[in-house]
């Protein structure tokens, strides 16, 4: 007796089987994520004549960047207190894409604006104006600060150094991680 020929996959079927494989496996564009823990009542704030006492504005908890494919996004969480609100009236977000030890850019807010800006830096000065977007997000318990990742030149991977500070910008409140110490790397998503 004669048997037909059996074939258990078509090669139709063949290849719409080795598609679902192949995105199911495919890598997704996601963001990597890291995290600066500061501690608390470590900022100083100028009481005027050259004496100094802990800072309760600006005294910066948590910082977060996250490195999308398109985007970076810094998230700034302060401490807050009975007395106030904890957020600072400045943020600088100076950041190192090298590793030579001082920061390429710059991200400032400023409370009294609704953008942020993005400015070349050098030696933890500002040197010229690159762009400015609209604020991402404000809510007196955070600031999140977002930016195109053309504007600071696409990095492969990044680290910051946050600043806060009082309506006078000369008059630093607190740094995260350290006065200027970067947090670990943050790679593209």
């Amino acid at each position: 007796m004669h048997r037909p020929h059996h074939r258990p996959w078509s090669t139709a079927g063949l290849v719409g089987l080795i598609g679902v494989l192949v995105l199911a496996l495919a890598p997704v564009a996601t963001a990597q994520v890291t995290h600066v823990d500061d501690k608390k009542r470590d900022g100083v704030r100028i009481l005027g004549q050259g004496t100094t006492g802990p800072s309760s504005a600006g005294d910066i908890r948590r910082v977060r960047v996250d490195h999308r494919p398109r985007t970076i996004t810094v998230k700034v969480v302060p401490y807050r207190t009975e007395r106030d609100n904890g957020v600072a009236a400045i943020y600088d977000v100076w950041v190192d894409t090298t590793g030579a030890g001082f920061p390429e850019y710059d991200i400032r807010w400023n409370l009294e604006t609704d953008r942020v800006y993005v400015y070349r830096a050098g030696r933890f000065t500002v040197v010229e104006q690159l762009c400015s977007q609209p604020l991402g997000r404000f809510d007196f318990r955070t600031a999140r600060l977002r930016v195109p990742r053309s504007c600071l030149g696409r990095p492969a991977r990044l680290r910051v150094s946050v600043q806060a500070s009082d309506n006078d910008a000369t008059v630093r409140s607190d740094w995260a991680p350290g006065f200027h110490r970067y947090g670990r790397w943050t790679r593209r998503g």
